[in-house]
């Protein structure tokens, strides 16, 4: 019997096309914050950590990836998140890394009492 073995040593790509104003995470989109982007190897995982370890989405077949996080638990402020494309032999792409910026807090209001004369 003859084995047949293909060593993969190319790394696979990947970007985060996420940018600008929706890198805001307010209280209107904490629960659904969307990052997205492309990556080269289809039917492969890309994984995300950083603020919200352990999660992954699968590179579509266009090459394409996207996940929804909910960030309610996280403090506001500066959330860096990792992201990195890992193909079917095992291959790490580098990792990008993205910042959020949270600021679902509302603000609050004290009515101060004026001074009369």
């Amino acid at each position: 019997a003859n084995l047949s073995l293909q060593k993969d040593l190319i790394l696979p790509t990947m970007s985060i096309t996420t940018t600008g104003a929706a890198l805001n995470v307010t209280a209107t989109n904490v629960r659904s914050v969307t990052l997205q982007g492309t990556c080269s190897d289809s039917l492969s995982y890309v994984y995300i950590s950083g603020g919200p370890a352990g999660l992954q989405t699968l590179c579509t077949n266009l090459n394409t990836w996207l996940i929804r996080m909910n960030l309610t638990l996280f403090p506001d402020g500066n959330l860096p998140i990792n992201v990195v494309h890992h193909d079917l032999a095992g291959n790490p792409s580098t990792t990008q890394q993205v910042t959020l910026i949270k600021d679902a807090t509302p603000p609050t209001w004290t009515d101060k009492p004026t001074h009369q004369a």
